[in-house]
């Protein structure tokens, strides 16, 4: 089962960085450590009811890309990849820039 794990997340990385996200290929601790910061600095920028407000309406594309992400995350956690906080932080990236919905708060 692992193996199926370890290919979604393959795959699921490729789609990402084809999208622009910015994943490294080879994750090393001051990278985790650098989007951890990075994500924080720009979390920090909101204020609770922006974040929430900015959850309404976002359109089908936004949508699919925040199930896709949940689908690595969740493939990253059956393994233990190292690759789990980069996708969280993106995930928490793309949020605010680009809102949520419902199932992803």
């Amino acid at each position: 089962a692992s193996g199926k794990y370890k290919e979604a997340v393959a795959r699921g990385l490729a789609v990402l960085r084809q999208l622009k996200f910015d994943i490294p290929a080879t994750p090393s601790p001051g990278m985790i450590m650098e989007a951890m910061h990075q994500t924080e600095n720009e979390a920090s920028l909101y204020n609770f009811s922006q974040i929430s407000d900015h959850q309404l309406g976002v359109g089908s594309n936004t949508r699919k890309i925040l199930k896709l992400i949940n689908t690595i995350s969740v493939a990253c956690y059956h393994i233990a990849s190292p690759f789990l906080p980069l996708v969280a932080c993106a995930t928490i990236r793309y949020s605010l820039q680009n809102g949520g919905y419902e199932e992803s708060a």
